[in-house]
């Protein structure tokens, strides 16, 4: 599935980008689509000779672009500049993209009277919740349930590969994108006992709750008994609590009886962390 961002004003705020980090981790193909100039554009416009180099003001060149779409690991070939012309034309032609998020009222409005695109402003307040909306009910093959491991199988996440957990009995508790997922109460003081564990690492990017779209997290926790380690998301709190999601009975049971090693980050470590073990009190 594919996606296209604004950059000024959308994709270069706090919010947005981190957004688009999370799409790239669950494999979105992630665009930007900007009114701005060409390269060859802005030389010709704003470009002087000093020396026989050519001169860009800093005001009117794309490096930020090209710098921040580098962190953010999106290739150049992703970038579509419209030359200050209405973005409208270009989806027009272009029209396997999901939704586009703006932040100009015309270039919205033009988008949505010349394409079947979605235009999404990110003026509303809901504007990720309706990125998400359009997102899943375009999702009719599970594209996007990389996030989803089933209760008590392997911990598979792409992010083991960073040294989090190696250890190959790594179970995963929590990791939810189906809604079909087992529902009950836990015990008193089930979800305390939960909130004293700290995490051990983070992703990349963070997973918008895809249940209601008010709550996010990006931390990993784990606990270890015996030979088996417990791998759940930071967002596990917040299914129980607030969408009444069942964990496995051995699970609950380990938290409850507070006889667990707990894992932790090794914060003298550069790099991918490794985890050092400590133990529960």
């Amino acid at each position: 599935m594919k996606v296209s961002f604004d950059f000024d004003d959308t994709l270069d705020q706090d919010g947005v980008w981190q957004y688009a980090l999370q799409l790239i981790d669950r494999g979105v193909d992630v665009w930007v689509v900007t009114a701005r100039l060409t390269d060859e554009e802005v030389e010709e416009e704003y470009g002087t000779v000093i020396n026989g180099k050519m001169n860009i003001p800093f005001y009117a060149g794309n490096d930020d672009i090209y710098e921040m779409l580098e962190a953010l690991g999106i290739p150049k070939d992703h970038i579509v500049f419209t030359s200050l012309g209405p973005k409208g034309n270009f989806f027009n032609e272009n029209s396997d993209f999901e939704w586009h998020l703006d932040d100009a009222p015309k270039q919205l409005w033009d988008i949505r009277n010349k394409s079947s695109v979605t235009p999404i402003s990110v003026l509303n307040p809901h504007w990720k919740e309706k990125c998400e909306d359009i997102l899943r009910r375009a999702d009719k093959q599970h594209y996007l349930k990389e996030w989803y491991i089933k209760d008590l199988e392997p911990y598979n996440y792409d992010y083991k590969d960073y040294g989090v957990f190696e250890n190959p009995n790594n179970l995963a508790i929590g990791w939810l994108d189906d809604p079909n997922f087992p529902k009950g109460k836990t015990p008193p003081g089930f979800l305390k006992k939960l909130k004293k564990i700290k995490s051990v690492n983070r992703h990349k990017g963070s997973h918008t709750c895809p249940f209601c779209g008010d709550a996010e997290g990006s931390a990993i926790h784990g606990i270890k008994q015996g030979k088996i380690t417990y791998v759940y998301p930071s967002l596990l709190r917040h299914y129980i609590k607030e969408h009444n999601y069942l964990p496995p009975q051995e699970f609950i049971d380990v938290v409850m009886s507070g006889d667990f090693i707990e894992a932790r980050p090794n914060p003298l470590r550069r790099g991918p962390r490794k985890i050092v073990i400590k133990r529960n009190r």
